[in-house]
């Protein structure tokens, strides 16, 4: 969500000519929707006010009022003041930003008036504005318009690594494009970076008839939620309760508890572990073509695959070890949403959810863990956490999206 109340364009954080900056058409449809938005970017993350605003900000807001208005993070600097009780920015009244409708977008700071927009570069060169989808918004018209690769931001007929990445496995079930893409990130990382684009476009014409066997490691989904808490753990504490929830489904899914301080993690007594995943792979099998959720979450990929500056599309993460793949983040961000999509399924398969509801919990969850991934300031960060909890070989990663079947 960003905290305008239209689609304003964003200045363009790097300086580029607008008109040579591909944009993603769900960008052309997105508009804030305010107090509608299940998880508000003014609660819970750090809004950082940049110097250039604090200037604009001179002579229309007093020293005291700015002094109540911005805060000093440990970690992100200056940023907006939040309300103890709420955890959310001061400036929230009923949804929408105050400064905004007082004062105009150009009153907003970098932060706050960019997302959910993003200009990057990928690693063909090719600058894009991309719309994140930490946004529940910017989800929910991605996966309800089931907008595929043309629609992400590639345009038919581009050449290059991006383009190569979305076209991969068009129709296929979104299991198989995970494997897909997560095989092909690991066989162009071999590759110098000047011989990717063609590496990619040739392994990318075969590569799911070359898919090694996935791997199976029941240790995985324990190690995934303990990189998410340990990215939790490492953003800070503020009230988050979209992801608190969010966090509290996937315990009870995968049978166990973390505990957030010490980033323990402890099995129910009650729960086995390999039960609970036959009982969620059996729901996606049977529910996932029915309820959409293999759509949506193709969608997902999509979306994700041409939008993410940190994807395999994109330059490396700094990286400390030699095993860790490029696009760890994106590798992360496939487990999370493969994850909760089974979820929304089980909930189906239980008579918990209808088809809609359960894609409304697949948008909400795969918002707010996505965000939290994209809050990082620190890329290397991830890579280090991501490290100390395992997620170090490709042989691991392949196997985190399950075998390759007909869901």
């Amino acid at each position: 969500m960003t905290p305008t109340q239209d689609g304003d364009a964003t200045p363009d954080e790097t300086g580029a000519d607008e008109g040579a900056i591909r944009v993603q058409p769900v960008l052309d449809d997105f508009a804030c929707i305010g107090a509608a938005c299940s998880d508000t970017c003014c609660a819970g993350w750090s809004m950082q006010v940049d110097d250039a605003t604090l200037a604009r900000w001179q002579g229309v807001f007093t020293a005291a009022e700015q002094s109540a208005m911005t805060m000093v993070d440990a970690d992100a600097g200056r940023v907006m003041a939040r309300a103890p009780s709420t955890g959310a920015c001061v400036k929230l009244d009923q949804g929408w930003c105050a400064i905004h409708r007082s004062h105009g977008h150009d009153m907003l700071s970098k932060a706050c008036a960019a997302f959910p927009r993003r200009v990057t570069t990928d690693i063909d060169g090719v600058q894009r504005k991309i719309a994140q989808l930490g946004c529940p918004e910017v989800v929910r018209l991605t996966v309800v318009a089931g907008s595929g690769a043309g629609q992400a931001g590639v345009r038919a007929g581009e050449d290059g690594i991006t383009a190569t990445f979305c076209a991969l496995l068009p129709g296929r079930p979104a299991s198989d494009r995970m494997r897909a893409v997560l095989a092909l990130a690991g066989s162009i990382a071999r590759f110098p970076m000047p011989d990717r684009p063609a590496a990619a476009t040739a392994l990318g014409r075969g590569i799911h008839d070359r898919l090694p066997a996935p791997a199976t490691d029941p240790l995985d989904e324990p190690r995934l939620l303990l990189t998410l808490g340990a990215v939790l753990h490492a953003t800070g504490g503020h009230r988050r309760p979209a992801l608190d929830q969010a966090m509290q489904r996937l315990d009870a899914a995968l049978g166990l508890t973390l505990d957030r301080a010490t980033l323990n993690l402890t099995g129910r007594p009650d729960a086995e572990p390999e039960a609970l995943a036959r009982a969620r792979d059996m729901a996606w099998d049977g529910h996932a073509a029915g309820t959409g959720l293999d759509a949506a979450l193709s969608a997902w990929i999509d979306h994700q695959l041409a939008a993410s500056p940190h994807s395999p599309t994109a330059a490396p993460l700094p990286t400390t070890t030699p095993e860790a793949l490029p696009g760890l983040r994106l590798a992360i961000g496939f487990a999370v949403a493969r994850l909760v999509a089974r979820m929304a399924a089980l909930g189906v398969a239980d008579g918990q959810l209808t088809p809609h509801t359960a894609r409304d919990l697949f948008i909400a969850d795969a918002a707010v863990f996505s965000r939290l991934l994209d809050h990082l300031s620190r890329p290397a960060l991830l890579d280090g956490l991501a490290t100390e909890c395992g997620w170090t070989t490709a042989a691991r990663l392949h196997g985190l999206v399950g075998p390759s079947r007909a869901g």
